[in-house]
């Protein structure tokens, strides 16, 4: 018995949704990229929500907004790192 790792669902609204940013949009940023930060934040319920290149990029962004060491502020800092590998599986 075969049994399939995952079944990739990919749909004809799906093709055509990464055609027109493949053929419309800039290689970083766009309308596209907005609004899925936009439609995350929303998901979230966050403010706020910043799409990065890489684990690293994340990293390095989400250490950049804390408050320099050793003063602390009284507002509560979140940070999540997660993959876009792991939230779309």
């Amino acid at each position: 018995m075969k049994i399939p790792f995952f079944v990739q669902e990919f749909t004809e609204e799906m093709e055509n949704a990464a055609l027109e940013t493949l053929r419309n949009e800039s290689f970083v940023g766009g309308e596209s990229v907005s609004k899925f930060e936009e439609e995350f934040a929303k998901y979230t319920g966050t403010k706020y929500a910043v799409s990065v290149n890489s684990g690293n990029s994340a990293l390095q962004i989400s250490l950049m907004s804390l408050p320099s060491y050793p003063s602390v502020t009284d507002e509560q800092v979140e940070i999540i790192a997660e993959s876009v590998n792991k939230i779309i599986n």
